[in-house]
Parts: structure tokens; C-alpha cells; sequence
């Protein structure tokens, strides 16, 4: 399996969740697991799809990566099984921190990814913050480097302002190449999340017309107002990097692209596609008397 490397200044995709497709090759607890927590997906609301490579020295044949959940739903749906992902089970498991808080693993096998190789995986939830530095396994003992990932937290303060906080939970210092938000006119599946479903959406507002770097174990974080004007006909009208003519729709899908990569090593990329809906429109009954 390969996957072409693509800079792209853009897509993140969430979407409403789908029926997830497993394999016929996927064994029956991937199955029931899968379909466990599909019944939650019309309330999936989160759906994240990350590309990244393995610059291990072996065959990793397990990838594993977890978040905390604090609703305790442990629900995740439409997770990807297609041919860009090598690994035809995913386990789902849940647990509990010291702290109290529940987290949520996800565990694929069956696969293999040989070093230099890409892999994509995507699912969905009800989860807006992933923070979690996914590992790679072999035969049950882990091998690094880890895939070098950024965790997101993705937030509307009000149906007008959206602050998206990065976290760099590594040891290496991360740069963020490309942090670009799209209207996703609709939502997309797992199944479509890729670097190619930007492509002809409405571009919002570049987030980092800068590079923004991590330094380990740091967060940087990018606050954007809209305006109520409608989208500007011409994408270079803006005041300091925010579309002042775009209005946000209510319960409407939009899509985040991340691109990032050690400082050090800027080859080594790692793109994220993030799907989120807006919030949806409050109503105030009206009172007659």
C-alpha cells in the first residue's frame, strides 16, 4: 500500500457517521465491536483521519492510539478498514485513569506496515479534543519512533468564534506547516477523508499564515471571529487572517487540514483531517400574550 505524499493546505474532515463496511476477512469480534458503536453514530459529531508513516526499522503489525472520553460513551463509528489503511481489525476497548476519567483505545491488527510506508486511519466520535500519541507495535512490544502526531481540541465559544488549541505531547519539537479551514458544503464518510476531499470546497480562513512551532510537551492556540456578511467573493479580503465576510452556518459541517512535522526533519509529515460540526442554532420560543 502506498500513499502519494501531498502537501496540502487544507482538510480535515468530520462528518455524520455512516454504517461502518468490515471486511469480509475482518474476524467476528471486529465485526461486533464495530457495530457496538456504530448505533451512536447520528450522534458522532467529531471524525478525525490522520496519514502518517512508519519511520520505525521494522514491520509494525498493531497500531494502537486512545483518548480520553469524558462522557464515558466509549463510542466510536465508522472506523476506516479500506485499502489505505493496512490493518483489517480494529479492537475497541475502555478504561478508566487514575484521575477518573474515561478513555477509549483503539487497537488495529491484522496488518503490516513496512518502515517508509504510509497508513491512514480514520473513525469518528463525540469527542472534540484527541490528545493522544499513537504507538506502533510488533508482535506486542512497541518500537519507535511513534508516529509524530499533534493532538487538536476543537472549540466554537459562541456560533461566531472557534479557538483551536494544538498540543504537541512528544519530546521532539513540532512545526505546523499548513492549518487551513474549508466549508464541507456536506459530510463526508470515513471512507472519503482524504487529502483530495478539499478539493473544490469553499476555503474559510487560513489559520497560520506562519508556521506555528511546538516546542515539547506545549500547546499553541488560534482563536478566529466570523463575520454574519456571507462568504467574500474574493478569499483575500480579510483583516488580520479572518474572513470578516463569512458567516458560519448552524449544525454545518466544516473541515480542518493540519500538515506538521518535526522541525528538524520536515519530510516527515503528518497530516490530520478533522470534520466538525458548528454549533446548532438556538431558538428562543416566542411568547404571545
Amino acid at each position: 500500500m502506498q500513499i502519494a505524499t501531498v502537501r496540502f493546505a487544507f482538510c480535515s474532515l468530520l462528518m455524520l457517521v455512516q454504517s461502518v463496511a468490515v471486511p469480509a476477512t475482518a474476524s467476528a469480534t471486529t465485526a461486533s465491536a464495530v457495530a457496538a458503536t456504530a448505533t451512536a453514530a447520528l450522534q458522532d459529531r467529531f471524525c478525525y483521519s490522520y496519514i502518517f508513516r512508519n519511520y520505525t526499522a521494522e514491520d509494525a503489525n498493531d497500531l494502537h492510539i486512545g483518548f480520553e472520553d469524558p462522557g464515558g460513551s466509549g463510542a466510536v463509528s465508522d472506523v476506516y478498514l479500506g485499502p489505505d489503511n493496512p490493518f483489517i481489525s480494529v479492537t475497541l476497548s475502555s478504561s478508566t485513569n487514575p484521575s477518573g476519567t474515561a478513555q477509549t483505545a483503539i487497537a488495529y491488527s491484522n496488518g503490516k506496515v513496512s518502515p517508509g510506508e504510509a497508513a491512514r486511519i480514520s473513525f469518528c466520535n463525540r469527542v472534540s479534543k484527541m490528545r493522544s500519541v499513537p504507538s506502533w507495535t510488533l508482535d506486542g512490544a512497541a518500537i519507535q519512533p511513534d508516529p509524530h502526531m499533534l493532538g487538536i481540541d476543537w472549540q466554537w465559544n459562541t456560533l461566531k468564534t472557534l479557538k483551536v488549541a494544538l498540543f504537541n505531547d512528544q519530546a521532539v519539537t513540532m512545526t505546523v506547516t499548513s492549518l487551513f479551514m474549508y466549508d464541507a458544503s456536506v459530510a463526508l464518510s470515513s471512507e472519503d477523508l482524504t487529502p483530495d476531499a478539499a478539493t473544490g470546497m469553499a476555503p474559510v480562513v487560513n489559520l497560520s499564515e506562519d508556521a506555528l512551532v511546538l516546542a515539547p510537551n506545549s500547546v499553541q492556540t488560534v482563536e478566529v471571529t466570523f463575520g454574519a456578511l456571507g462568504l467574500a467573493q474574493n478569499f483575500a479580503e480579510r483583516a488580520n487572517g479572518v474572513m470578516t465576510n463569512y458567516a458560519v452556518s448552524p449544525n454545518h459541517p466544516y473541515v480542518l487540514g493540519v500538515v506538521s512535522a518535526p522541525i528538524d526533519d520536515l519530510g516527515d509529515e503528518t497530516q490530520l483531517i478533522l470534520q466538525a460540526y458548528s454549533p446548532q442554532a438556538v431558538y428562543l420560543p416566542l411568547v404571545v400574550r
